[in-house]
């Protein structure tokens, strides 16, 4: 199931960016090189939607967003950039096909995420998915 979200939000953000952008984007769960920058996308855990039970057939699943660049040779101003374009392209997202229904993809929080080699942010969204 995790899988088959990722797939779905991956393909969306690849078909939504600019070529560009599409070059660096890679599965969160990957042994694909992470060339810097690059635009990460990676589903966490999925568990029942607030109080309902796995039988009632709603999930929720953590959706997080890595947006990276060298913390060496950095354009602020190209970094911002990304990370608009990428919000953007899930605005009023919405899916349904080959039985699956993302009811909503909701924005939730943008932790910054430097490091000695790197400066960027993760976006984190939460997916509303029914499995039909």
């Amino acid at each position: 199931m995790r899988e088959k979200i990722e797939n779905i939000l991956f393909t969306h953000l690849k078909t939504s960016l600019p070529a560009n952008l599409r070059s660096i984007l890679v599965h969160g769960h990957s042994t694909e090189d992470r060339h810097i920058p690059y635009i990460s996308l990676d589903v966490g855990e999925i568990k029942p939607f607030g109080d309902f039970q796995a039988d009632d057939g709603i999930f929720e699943a953590q959706v997080s967003i890595a947006i990276a660049d060298s913390a060496h040779d950095i354009n602020y101003r190209e970094l911002f950039k990304r990370i608009r374009t990428v919000m953007g392209a899930f605005t009023n997202f919405a899916y349904t096909q080959d039985g699956v229904e993302i009811d909503a993809l909701l924005y939730e929080d943008e932790t910054d995420a430097r490091d000695d080699n790197n400066m960027g942010v993760v976006l984190t969204y939460k997916a509303i998915v029914q499995f039909l």
